[in-house]
């Protein structure tokens, strides 16, 4: 009897990264076989983007207080990303990788240019740390993540937390 074969998920750790144990429990409650990597050593190694697409279904980037959040949140991390491992996520996405950056992680796909360079995030307005939750609907029905999903409630508790479409 042949063993079913589990979708890979690669969830990134590393200084700051606050939530990777718990992302990683996510998608391993979801039936993934999860890899937690630190970003330094996948850096020390190499790892390029094409063995990415090759080796996981999905890459996770965790929220948290990314280091060096005083330049921005996600900043640090997402010049880590695009300058030392050389991602883009674009060839991850065209083998039919899918990407999720969850708080700051969102926040470094952002400064990383995942979705173009229209779109930035800065300070929230009043520079308050905002704590709230609002509704949220997707718009159209390509994207997998939502699929389904209908109007749902979601957590907004980030002082960085307003997205600027130029």
């Amino acid at each position: 009897m042949s063993e079913i074969k589990r979708p890979r998920a690669l969830v990134l750790r590393g200084p700051g990264i606050l939530s990777e144990n718990e992302t990683a429990q996510a998608f391993a409650t979801a039936g993934f076989e999860v890899h937690l990597r630190n970003v330094d050593d996948l850096i020390a190694e190499g790892y390029r983007e094409d063995r990415l697409g090759d080796e996981y279904a999905v890459t996770a980037i965790p929220g948290g207080a990314s280091t060096a959040d005083d330049l921005g949140s996600g900043k640090l991390l997402a010049l880590k990303i695009q300058h030392q491992l050389g991602w883009t996520f674009a060839s991850f996405a065209a083998k039919g990788g899918m990407v999720i950056g969850i708080g700051s992680g969102f926040h470094t796909l952002i400064r990383i240019g995942v979705f173009g360079k229209e779109i930035s995030v800065t300070a929230s307005i009043g520079g308050k740390n905002l704590q709230t939750w609002c509704k949220v609907a997707p718009i159209g029905t390509t994207c997998i993540w939502l699929k389904g999903l209908g109007v749902v409630d979601l957590p907004l508790r980030h002082s960085d937390g307003r997205i600027v479409i130029h």
